[in-house]
C-alpha cells in the first residue's frame, strides 16, 4: 500500500508540472492576444483621425497655404530694353500673391510706386537675363525684393508671370 501511494504521488508530481505548462502557455496565448488587438485598435484610431504616423506632412499644409493667396493682379507693362543699342520691347504682365487679405489694400495704396518699381527692376535686367528660362525665378526674386523695400514690414508676396513676351 505504501508503494501505491508513493506510486500515486510520483504520477501526480508529473501530471502537476504538464498543467503548469499549459497554463502557462494559455497565458502566453492571452497576453499576446491582447498585445496583438491593442495595437490594430490603435492604427485603427490613428488612421481614422488622421493622428500620429498617419499626420499629413507638413509640405503638404504648406502647399495648401500657398493655394490659399489673394492675388492682386497688375496691369500689362511694355518695357523698352535698350540694351547695347539692340531696341527690344519686353510685355509683361504679373498678379502679385499675398499671403494675407489685408495686404492688398496696402498694395493698392501704393500701386503706382509698385509699378514703377517693377519697370526700373526689369529695366536694370540685360536682355540675356530676361530671355533666359533658367533666371525667371532670379527676376521674380528680385522683383519681390524690389516691392517689399517699400514696405516697412516686409510683406509675404509671391510673383506669378501671366505673359512675358520679348519682341
Amino acid at each position: 500500500m505504501a508503494v501505491k501511494q508513493q506510486q500515486e504521488t510520483t504520477e501526480e508530481a508529473a501530471v502537476e508540472p504538464k498543467k503548469k505548462k499549459r497554463r502557462g502557455l494559455l497565458i502566453f496565448i492571452i497576453v499576446l492576444l491582447v498585445l496583438i488587438l491593442l495595437g490594430a485598435g490603435f492604427t485603427g484610431y490613428a488612421f481614422f483621425t488622421k493622428s500620429f504616423f498617419f499626420a499629413p506632412d507638413d509640405g503638404q499644409e504648406e502647399k495648401a497655404e500657398a493655394i490659399e493667396e489673394t492675388m492682386y493682379p497688375l496691369e500689362s507693362f511694355v518695357i523698352n530694353l535698350g540694351d547695347n543699342g539692340i531696341r527690344k520691347y519686353l510685355k509683361v504682365t504679373l498678379a502679385i500673391g499675398c499671403a494675407e487679405k489685408k495686404d492688398t489694400k496696402k498694395l493698392t495704396e501704393k500701386e503706382i510706386q509698385i509699378r514703377d518699381t517693377i519697370i526700373t527692376t526689369l529695366r536694370e535686367q540685360s536682355i540675356e537675363t530676361l530671355s533666359s528660362v533658367n533666371k525667371e525665378d532670379i527676376i521674380k526674386g528680385e522683383i519681390e525684393k524690389s516691392i517689399n523695400a517699400l514696405f516697412e514690414p516686409d510683406l509675404a508676396i509671391n510673383v506669378y508671370f501671366t505673359e512675358y513676351i520679348i519682341q
